[in-house]
């Protein structure tokens, strides 16, 4: 006994408190006993669980039980000690249940909606930071040789491989915000298109993916092409070097549009000065990170 709680393991399939449909939530662990009450404690798995949860037990033999706090599982023992603290304040018994991120989600759809379009435009500007950076994370540390091989394996990228599609993606999770237009998507839907019909169904998907967090712009190409450099660069790049991108920066490996876009006194650099060490990302003149955005 510690602090007047007794803590007392139960095996799996005991009495009917430990049956069906409280295993569904995770299998028993323990049952902690406090003076007036209990706490029903179900197993984590680290590698799967991502939060965990408080419900109050029902009284009527129903399945539904009553959530009163969710923690992120790096707080399992505060939750855990929560309960403890509630527990005889309560009619019901208390279950701390760890619970996967898919689990999470279905269970709290409309909390979470609701949470997301209450949020402040400098809240929404930081969750998409985390998103970008969770998710260029992801695609850097992607151990699927197949996906990786196809980069070279593309018809119009066969001067580029995976280390760059990583160099991509550590500068591109450096800011704020991509900015896009349908020039741009265009000729990329284009270039995705050069290669086989499973691949490019694939790559389109994930393009779709792509645009859900980004900023599409609607230049005008009448005004692009009242721009010097029209007729030499043609219709797409004289659109980038008209677009209202106030504090963006243009990457490219385009040289002539680089070196266009450094003559109108915008931000540019050309991916392969970076690739060959010219440019380094801790550079201040290169890219500064934060509050910035990155056009492509």
């Amino acid at each position: 006994m510690q602090n007047g709680i007794i803590c007392t393991k139960i095996k799996k399939g005991g009495d009917a408190n430990t049956r069906c449909p409280i295993e569904r939530i995770g299998g028993p662990m323990a049952i902690i006993q406090t003076q007036r009450n209990h706490v029903r404690i179900y197993r984590s798995e680290p590698d799967h669980d991502l939060f965990v949860e408080t419900l109050i037990v029902p009284n009527d033999g129903s399945n539904t039980y009553k959530c009163i706090n969710v923690m992120p599982i790096t707080n399992w023992q505060d939750a855990v000690d929560w309960a403890f603290e509630i527990a005889n304040q309560m009619a019901h018994p208390i279950i701390v249940a760890a619970i996967g991120g898919e689990s999470f989600l279905r269970r709290h759809d409309k909390k979470i909606c609701d949470t997301l379009a209450n949020l402040s435009d400098q809240e929404r500007g930081e969750l998409r930071q985390t998103a970008i950076a969770a998710c260029a994370s992801i695609m850097r540390d992607c151990d699927d040789q197949q996906v990786r091989a196809a980069i070279g394996r593309h018809k119009r990228l066969k001067e580029y491989d995976s280390s760059d599609f990583t160099r991509i993606v550590d500068i591109v999770s450096g800011f704020d915000q991509v900015i896009t237009c349908a020039h741009i998507l265009t000729e990329t839907s284009n270039l995705l298109s050069y290669t086989n019909q499973d691949e490019k169904g694939l790559l389109l998907k994930g393009l779709g993916g792509l645009l859900i967090d980004m900023e599409e712009l609607q230049p005008h190409s009448v005004d692009a092409c009242g721009h010097s450099s029209f007729l030499r660069l043609s219709l797409t790049d004289a659109v980038l070097l008209t677009m209202e991108i106030s504090g963006a920066h243009l990457l490219t490996v385009d040289l002539d549009l680089t070196i266009a876009a450094l003559q109108d006194g915008r931000d540019a650099v050309n991916y392969n000065w970076y690739r060959d060490g010219a440019w380094s990302l801790s550079r201040p003149s290169f890219f500064r990170y934060i509050g910035e955005q990155a056009l492509f």
